[in-house]
């Protein structure tokens, strides 16, 4: 009878120029759509008004409990967007909006 022998798994360590990084850097550009970054400066704006909000306040307005992963992905689409500038900057570019529209701005 033929004697059975024993494969043994291979390391599953990766040299250092195939592992991933895990401190990947920040895009540059938003990685969600307008729609989907306008959730949370929408739901800061209906639940706390114009007051600013912490992380966690702002994932308990949408029912999340982790401010952390993919919430924190979407909060900096929403920063890169401008949606989460200050209040000021909201009412700048309304105040612009408003003088660029015909016959409005006449008055």
């Amino acid at each position: 009878m033929a004697k059975k022998t024993r494969k043994t798994a291979k390391p599953t360590t990766q040299s250092p120029s195939t592992a991933k990084h895990t401190s990947a850097k920040p895009a540059k550009y938003p990685r969600h759509s307008v729609e989907k970054a306008l959730r949370i400066p929408k739901a800061i704006l209906e639940q706390n008004g114009r007051h600013t909000s912490a992380l966690v306040q702002a994932a308990g307005y949408l029912g999340l409990t982790n401010p952390r992963g993919p919430f924190a992905v979407e909060i900096g689409s929403a920063k890169k967007f401008g949606f989460l500038d200050s209040p000021e900057d909201q009412l700048d570019a309304f105040r612009e909006a408003v003088l660029q529209a015909p016959d409005i701005a006449d008055v």
